[in-house]
């Protein structure tokens, strides 16, 4: 029953630039400049593009991951606004736990990972920001992380108690309420100022 094409036939709309054939066995082959849908399109299956896909509104993932392929390096962007206007916000957030009440749910965890690596390679987690002085799209190396630790390559700037329980080692000097700390001894003065640096004496 139905319509059957079979062989190289194919089923033609308004011009042979429009038209659906069987590209192979067991392949609908469609050829169109645009294919619209105007209902949900339930695919079971694998969703390959080799163009871009386009969405007007949310992609939901409900399950799985989203991998990119390894022959390529891949970026995820905001596009650029028209101009005079401020670029849009990126949010990247796990999964909040649900207002069940009085139990302590907790929320997702978010992991930053590098790549892994093998034998005396590493991998760094970098992170940059803009700098409009040094010219449109322009961006400067604040800190990475690998595995010699945490680099800093900008001033980090510590607005609240920091709570170090190792060892704080310096490569160049110490500046604490603008004075700079020139000799650490039992008791050394920060510049001219009469804020004193208490060290622990040796027993």
């Amino acid at each position: 029953t139905g319509v059957q094409i079979s062989g190289t036939q194919e089923l033609q709309f308004g011009s042979p630039a429009t038209k659906i054939k069987e590209g192979g066995t067991g392949v609908l082959e469609v050829t169109a400049t645009t294919l619209d849908v105007n209902a949900a399109a339930d695919i079971s299956g694998n969703l390959i593009g080799g163009g871009n896909a386009t969405f007007a509104g949310d992609a939901v993932i409900s399950g799985g991951d989203i991998t990119f392929g390894n022959g390529q390096d891949a970026t995820i962007s905001v596009s650029e606004r028209s101009a005079e206007l401020d670029g849009r916000n990126l949010t990247i957030s796990a999964g909040n736990a649900a207002n069940s009440g009085s139990d302590p749910d907790n929320g997702g965890n978010l992991t930053l990972k590098s790549g892994s690596s093998f034998g005396s390679g590493t991998s760094d987690i970098s992170f940059r920001t803009a700098i409009s002085s040094d010219g449109y799209g322009a961006t400067s190396l604040r800190m990475t992380i690998n595995n010699s630790g945490i680099v800093m390559a900008a001033p980090l700037d510590l607005n609240n108690t920091a709570n170090i329980s190792g060892n704080l080692v310096l490569g160049s000097g110490l500046s604490v309420g603008g004075h700079n700390v020139t000799d650490i001894d039992d008791n050394t003065s920060l510049g001219t100022s009469d804020v004193k640096l208490a060290t622990q004496k040796a027993i």
